[in-house]
């Protein structure tokens, strides 16, 4: 499966610049005007006490959740990735893309064996819950069905599924809300900032370590932003490590991704795209993030994929 063919996909868009690429524009592209702003440490720390205040005032536009959880030094915090490894996911794919051609077309395994010529036992195994062939047989498996039926089922699969795929610089950056944050950030007052971060209906979270073995989480999602979901989104959690000694407010690096999600709103499945910027120093992150572009997803087979894939990797 080629990059290609996930880049023409309406599957999960991921781009990460760490700080020295992001400054020097050399990974960033044409895309000047975000590879030229230097990072303003104050800003930032200026900006996170600004979002705290609004919780203290009457019809705040945010609803707001603090929390202490657990930290194991090293190991990545909040909810799990939604990002697999890739030779995971290509098992997966091409093992379901299996199952869904015996179902689809009322074919027995043993036929499907002798067109991809392996024993019959293991294709018979394809078709049992939880497990999966190595990558040599999947991709023998898939490389015997027909190439439109094949390129039909990646279309579906890439659609539903939370997927994180690696594209050129220029896919990121064409994004309206990552523009807004870094533009507000560089050019304008706290206050102005915050004017429009609210109005933009971005959703705010900020991690810090209180001791090595604890960490801090503030919440502050946005009233209007994105769906009325059944689990609330929240954007991969950045990876921490205690860092002793006195803390510093210098911001190290950022980065900004958009990730394609499926949210669960009332009985549909919504397709959702999030826009993040994240920035991270000694012992804390923030995290600023904005759902847009809903649309629900309808067709059978692209939710029965999604169902196939929330069963295995959930």
């Amino acid at each position: 499966m080629s990059t290609d063919t996930f880049s023409s996909s309406e599957m999960a868009l991921s781009l990460e610049a760490n700080a020295n690429e992001s400054r020097t524009g050399k990974y960033l592209g044409e895309q000047a005007e975000i590879a030229d702003i230097k990072v303003n440490s104050d800003a930032i720390q200026a900006l996170s006490l600004a979002f705290e205040a609004l919780k203290e005032g009457s019809g705040s536009p945010y609803s707001f959740q603090q929390e202490v959880r657990p930290h194991s030094s090293g190991s990545t915090v909040g909810s799990v990735s939604q990002s697999l490894e890739t030779i995971e996911f290509e098992i997966f794919k091409i093992t379901e893309m299996a199952r869904r051609w015996i179902v689809e077309n009322g074919l027995s395994p043993y036929k499907l064996a002798l067109t991809a010529e392996t024993s019959p036992s293991q294709v018979h195994r394809i078709m049992e819950p939880g497990w999966t062939p190595s990558l040599k047989l999947a991709r023998r498996i898939a490389s015997s069905l027909p190439e439109d039926w094949v390129s039909s089922f990646e279309r579906d699969c890439n659609t539903c599924l939370p997927r994180l795929f690696y594209l050129q610089p220029s896919s990121v950056m064409k994004s309206a809300p990552i523009n807004q944050v870094m533009q507000a950030i560089d050019h304008k007052t706290t206050e102005e900032a915050l004017a429009d971060l609210v109005e933009d209906e971005f959703n705010y979270c900020r991690y810090s370590f209180l001791s090595k073995s604890e960490l801090s989480v503030q919440t502050a999602r946005h009233n209007a932003s994105g769906l009325m979901s059944d689990t609330p989104y929240m954007p991969p959690a950045p990876r921490l490590i205690w860092e002793a000694g006195q803390g510093r407010a210098e911001c190290r690096s950022y980065s900004f991704s958009i990730h394609r999600i499926p949210l669960k709103s009332k009985d549909r499945t919504i397709l959702s795209t999030a826009h993040i910027v994240e920035f991270d120093g000694q012992n804390w992150a923030i995290q600023l993030w904005k759902i847009e572009n809903s649309r629900p997803l309808t067709d059978q087979r692209q939710l029965d994929i999604l169902a196939a894939y929330q069963n295995v990797f959930s």
